[in-house]
C-alpha cells in the first residue's frame, strides 16, 4: 500500500489510496473522503491552561510526589522539554487585549488563575537563590518573577492584586492598600503599581474572596496547583474551598477555634468580615461555627520548599 498526504487549509487529507498486487500488477485507486482535523482552540483560557497542564506533566515526569525545589528545580532546568515549553511562551505576548478585555467573569478567572499559578512555579524553578522570609517572598512576586501577556508586563503580584481583586483600586492607577501585604521594614500599607496595565480594563470588579482558595504562592500554606477551566469553574471553586479549609486551615472543635493563613487576612474586606469567612468554612467543612474564633498564623509568608501540585 502506498499513501500519500496533502495539506488542506491547514489540516490534512488523505489521498488516493493504490493498491498495487503482486500477481497481476495492476494498480488500482479509490478516493477516501476528505477528513479535516479542527481548527486549534488559541483563546487565551486555552492557551493558559494548556501551557499550565503541560508544566505541570513536566514537573510530575521528574517527581511523582510533591515537588521539592531544592532537589529537583535543577534538573527540570535541564530537560529539553521544558526548554521547548519556555519558548511556547510566546503564545501568552500573541494574545489580543481586546478578547481578554471582554471575558466573562469565569473566563477571568479561569485565565488569571492558570496564569498566575504557572508564572510561580515557572519562577520556583528557575530560583538558583530560594527567597527566605516575607520581604524576600513579596520582592519575587511583585517584581522579580514576571511574563510578558498581550503586551502588558505583569508579576503574581499584580495578577492578584491588581486583576483579580481589581475592586480594591476601583480603576485607578495606583493605589496603597491596606488588604495587600506589606513589607515588614517600612510598615507602610501595600503600594500597588497598576501602571504596567497600560490602561487595559482586565480588573475583575465583581467581589470574588474564593479566589484565595485557588492561588499558590510557593509557601507551605497554600493549595495545590491545578488547572481551572471555565466551563466548570464553580464546581471547582467549591471543592478548593472544601480543599483550603480542610487542608491547609485548622479546626479545633474543643476550643472552637479556626486557625487560618495570614494570607487571609488580607481578604477579609473580600469576605465582607471574619463572620462571612466563618460561614464559609462552616459551609464547606460541615460544623456550626456560630460562636467559634477566627484565628490566623503568621507561619505562610515563608518560603515553602515543597510545592504542591496536583497530578495531571
Amino acid at each position: 500500500k502506498q499513501w500519500y498526504q496533502r495539506r488542506v487549509r491547514g489540516g490534512w487529507r488523505e489521498g488516493n489510496l493504490a493498491k498495487v498486487s503482486k500477481n497481476t500488477r495492476k494498480v488500482s485507486f479509490r478516493d477516501e473522503e476528505e477528513e479535516m482535523l479542527p481548527p486549534p482552540d488559541n483563546s487565551p483560557c486555552t492557551v493558559a491552561s494548556s501551557l499550565l497542564n503541560d508544566l505541570i506533566e513536566i514537573c510530575f515526569h521528574v517527581s511523582q510526589a510533591n515537588l521539592i525545589i531544592s532537589q529537583h528545580a535543577a534538573q527540570i532546568r535541564c530537560l529539553p522539554r521544558f526548554r521547548a515549553w519556555e519558548r511556547s511562551l510566546v503564545k501568552l505576548a500573541a494574545l489580543q487585549i481586546e478578547t481578554i478585555e471582554s471575558f466573562e467573569w469565569n473566563q477571568q478567572i479561569s485565565f488569571w488563575s492558570n496564569v498566575h499559578n504557572m508564572l510561580v512555579l515557572h519562577g520556583l524553578i528557575l530560583s538558583y537563590h530560594q527567597p527566605s522570609g516575607k520581604d524576600e517572598v513579596l520582592e519575587a512576586w511583585s517584581k522579580g518573577f514576571r511574563y510578558d501577556i498581550a503586551g502588558r508586563t505583569l508579576t503574581p503580584f499584580l495578577i492578584e492584586h491588581g486583576i483579580l481583586r481589581a475592586f480594591l483600586w476601583g480603576g485607578s492607577t495606583s493605589s496603597s492598600l491596606q488588604y495587600v501585604p506589606t513589607n515588614s521594614a517600612t510598615k507602610e500599607k501595600g503600594t500597588l503599581d497598576l501602571s504596567p496595565l497600560g490602561g487595559a480594563r482586565l480588573g475583575l470588579l465583581q467581589v470574588e474572596p474564593r479566589i484565595l482558595f485557588i492561588l499558590s504562592r510557593g509557601t507551605p500554606a497554600c493549595p495545590p496547583i491545578r488547572v481551572y477551566k471555565p466551563e466548570n469553574l464553580e464546581e471547582q471553586l467549591i471543592d478548593a474551598a472544601r480543599y483550603y479549609f480542610s487542608k491547609v486551615c485548622f479546626a479545633n472543635t474543643s476550643k472552637k477555634e479556626l486557625w487560618v493563613p495570614k494570607m487571609a487576612w488580607y481578604y477579609l474586606k473580600d469576605f465582607g468580615g471574619k463572620e462571612e469567612l466563618l460561614k464559609m468554612a462552616s459551609a464547606a467543612l460541615l460544623i456550626d461555627m456560630e460562636s467559634w474564633d477566627l484565628l490566623f498564623n503568621d507561619h505562610e509568608l515563608g518560603w515553602g520548599m515543597y510545592y504542591l501540585i496536583e497530578p495531571p
